[in-house]
């Protein structure tokens, strides 16, 4: 758990979670964090498996998914006019992980995946789900509760393999609920 991010405001938004694992060591992990000043990132992955290799890989991807601050990598990529970056689609996101893992000697290690982005100023969002459980949103206007997302395949299962974005809108008094099988 001290791997795991502390429940935080970030710009308007709050980010809370309930980390219950099936097991002391698991490949569960997520995080959220503002990538520039404008847009938070989140992520929730869940490597096959478990024990200390499912618990290390997932540390390891966790990683590659939450970059340092200004730093520049395959989330945040530099332009060279203003804003002199560009962030990287979450569609993108997957197909550059399976890109990377699907080419692995190791090919029983794969994971889902939900990767977003959130537009604090516009309250739009962007997210994959790549094999991963359907993200939920609460649409506190009309009292119900919408799956988000299109499915798609696990990543570093297979290579060449397309993930395709999806766009909604998180309004005040929403909830969007990002969750794990495990």
């Amino acid at each position: 758990q001290p791997l795991l991010p502390a429940p935080a405001r970030v710009g308007c938004y709050q980010g809370d979670w309930l980390f219950l694992p099936a097991a002391m060591l698991a490949g569960d992990m997520f995080g959220y964090y503002p990538i520039d000043d404008r847009h938070l990132a989140f992520f929730q992955i869940d490597v096959a498996g478990h024990g200390i290799p499912a618990a290390l890989f997932s540390f390891s991807v966790s990683q590659t998914l939450t970059p340092a601050k200004d730093a520049y990598g395959f989330l945040k990529r530099p332009l060279s006019k203003p804003p002199f970056y560009t962030l990287t689609s979450p569609a993108t996101v997957a197909q550059e992980l399976n890109r990377h893992f699907a080419s692995r000697e190791d090919t029983e290690m794969y994971f889902t995946l939900v990767y977003g982005l959130l537009n604090q100023e516009t309250g739009r969002a962007t997210l994959v789900q790549a094999g991963h459980p359907y993200p939920l949103r609460w649409d506190r206007e009309r009292s119900r509760i919408e799956r988000i997302g299109a499915g798609g395949f696990a990543v570093g299962m297979l290579p060449g393999l397309d993930y395709e974005t999806v766009t909604f809108d998180i309004r005040p008094g929403d909830r969007l609920f990002v969750y794990s099988d495990g």
